[in-house]
């Protein structure tokens, strides 16, 4: 039998304050090892974000090399969808923790990524407070602690808006019960929701498992006003909210349990984060002698509502809130009872009634539009030849934006498709009636890069025939157009914006053959390779992709194109090789 978590806490080690790093935070920002050295007693340990596309940057690759202690964070695993929690995924981010020497895994519990994981979203969205929502995410703490054999820390999210009837505090205290787990309470994404809802800092506190809390979180936050109202923007600043100072001191001294203390500031440099460090060091350090002491017994969590929404409306709820959240003309069409924009949203009256409570304010609040630039900027970046075509000299500035309107979007996020593919069909469907050859020869181009990066492993051709791999694909575009989008890209990468190179589109047609272009990893698009096909090799193979080619067909090949039989049978062997055509076996 497994031993329950008031025995495994026992084996976690104490790790103290620490510091928070993700890939990229190093670039201008914090350098972990270079503070640890100037202040050993701020920097215990570095807890990595990470995530199974991206993986380890520089700065964390070299504090693992280092030997100092670790905890993971992941960045893309959605605990409240226990079925996005795939064994591959499951099992690789284990082998990466590992790899990191880290003590246990923790992240923010919610949804990472709506619909299929693809190339990050960075979502993040909280979780439905409801009791049938603590059950799913139950399921995947448990799911994810047994596959992995790592204790695992879900996190509280920060949010805007939060949907449920459950007090933050309530919900993760029948999810420790629930999966019999420790917990992570960041206590700056603690006072954005009691802020949201209108509650006192310590709101819930009295009634909160306290013993369960093995880690801490301490992020500054930045206040913007949308609508009337002021939000609280988790950009981990160096300057905290007011009330933290009273959160801390109660949290600290009643975390019996308390392993680890995380500073979260990573794109600032050492300079502006010391004092930061030094007021969460005195309150970690004032709370020392009365940690867990308290002789009263805590009170339990409030008890779960009776009824819930089902199981089964989770899903849906949270897609129908990202669509609001990204397209402010929907939501309001949405919230006001339009039959057409709820058409198909899949919602129970009660899933309804929840959304449709929701601050209107909070579903709209995003500071600056950070969050739906970095959805768009990632959805959108295996198009930047289109986008920046469609977009250069001003000529259609709503290009990117506007794809959060577009039925593509709205489509993809209700099917649970990925997104960049959706976003490829967009911009095809929105460069359709330019004037602009080349625009939309480019356009058409991408889409299919898109769509073959993500091609799945095909069934074999019939025994005795040739057919054309998975994945590749053949495209037929003006002449020019392989050379043209080559160039803009060198000019996109060479920061060139000003002045791209067009190419003017030629009366006949090149082929281009596209293919995945080696690998990424499991977790990642690969990179994606497009080369200029010969008029012959495009022709066998525009004949293959159309039915598996026989013996019988090369030979007719040969003799419609005047060609050597076997010169074409050559040509064959080599496809194969290459791994363009794929023979189906011996009849």
């Amino acid at each position: 039998m497994a031993a329950d978590f008031s025995t495994r806490v026992r084996n976690l080690p104490t790790l103290g304050l620490g510091i928070s790093t993700e890939f990229g935070a190093g670039a201008g920002g914090l350098d972990p090892l270079a503070l640890r050295a100037l202040r050993p007693d701020y920097v215990g340990f570095l807890e990595i974000g990470a995530d199974l596309e991206r993986g380890f940057d520089s700065a964390a690759e070299a504090w693992i090399a280092s030997g100092a202690p670790t905890t993971y964070h992941f960045l893309d695993l959605n605990l409240e969808e226990p079925t996005s929690l795939d064994t591959a995924s499951m099992r690789e981010t284990a082998v990466r923790a590992r790899r990191a020497g880290a003590a246990w895994l923790c992240g923010d519990a919610g949804l990472w990524h709506i619909g299929r994981r693809d190339r990050g979203h960075g979502i993040l969205q909280p979780p439905i407070l409801e009791p049938s929502s603590v059950d799913a995410m139950a399921d995947s703490v448990r799911r994810l602690r047994d596959a992995t054999g790592f204790e695992v820390l879900p996190e509280n999210p920060p949010a805007h808006v939060y949907l449920g009837r459950m007090h933050l505090l309530d919900y993760f205290a029948a999810l420790a019960e629930r999966a019999d787990t420790g917990l992570l309470v960041d206590l700056a994404h603690l006072a954005v929701y009691q802020r949201v809802m209108g509650h006192k800092p310590l709101e819930g506190f009295d009634r909160f498992p306290w013993d369960r809390v093995v880690e801490i979180h301490i992020a500054g936050g930045t206040p913007f006003r949308h609508a009337g109202r002021t939000f609280i923007d988790d950009d981990h600043g160096t300057t905290l909210l007011p009330e933290l100072r009273d959160m801390m001191a109660a949290a600290f001294g009643a975390a019996s349990n308390l392993r680890a203390v995380v500073c979260e500031c990573e794109r600032h440099p050492i300079p502006a984060v010391l004092p930061l460090f030094t007021s969460v060091k005195a309150a970690f350090d004032a709370s020392a002698a009365v940690r867990g002491s308290s002789s009263e017994t805590p009170s339990r969590a409030a008890p779960m509502a009776t009824t819930s929404i089902e199981g089964d409306m989770l899903a849906p709820l949270q897609r129908t809130l990202f669509r609001c959240q990204m397209d402010p003309a929907f939501a309001r069409r949405w919230r006001g009872g339009d039959a057409e924009a709820r058409r198909g949203d899949g919602l129970s009256p009660s899933a309804r009634d929840l959304l449709v409570a929701a601050s209107a304010e909070g579903v709209g609040a995003d500071n600056g539009g950070r969050r739906s630039a970095q959805v768009l900027g990632n959805v959108s970046l295996e198009c930047s030849a289109t986008v920046a075509l469609a977009m250069d000299g001003g000529r259609d500035s709503g290009f990117v934006a506007e794809f959060v309107a577009s039925p593509e979007f709205h489509g993809a996020v209700m099917a649970d498709a990925a997104l960049p593919p959706a976003f490829a069909a967009y911009a095809t469907a929105r460069t359709s009636g330019s004037d602009d050859a080349f625009l939309r020869a480019v356009a058409h181009l991408e889409r299919a890069l898109v769509e073959v990066r993500r091609m799945p492993d095909g069934t074999p051709p019939p025994a005795g025939t040739f057919g054309v791999s998975p994945a590749v694909a053949v495209v037929s575009v003006p002449e020019g157009t392989l050379d043209g989008w080559l160039a803009v890209l060198d000019a996109l990468r060479a920061g060139k914006l000003s002045k791209l190179p067009r190419a003017a589109s030629g009366v006949e047609d090149e082929y281009i053959l596209l293919s995945k272009g080696g690998s990424s990893g499991a977790f990642a698009p690969p990179p994606g390779a497009a080369e200029l096909l010969d008029p012959g090799t495009a022709a066998l193979l525009r004949a293959a992709a159309i039915h598996p080619l026989s013996e019988e067909d090369i030979a007719a090949l040969a003799r419609d194109h005047e060609a050597d039989p076997a010169d074409v049978r050559g040509l064959v062997d080599s496809l194969v090789a290459d791994g363009v055509l794929v023979y189906g076996g011996t009849p």
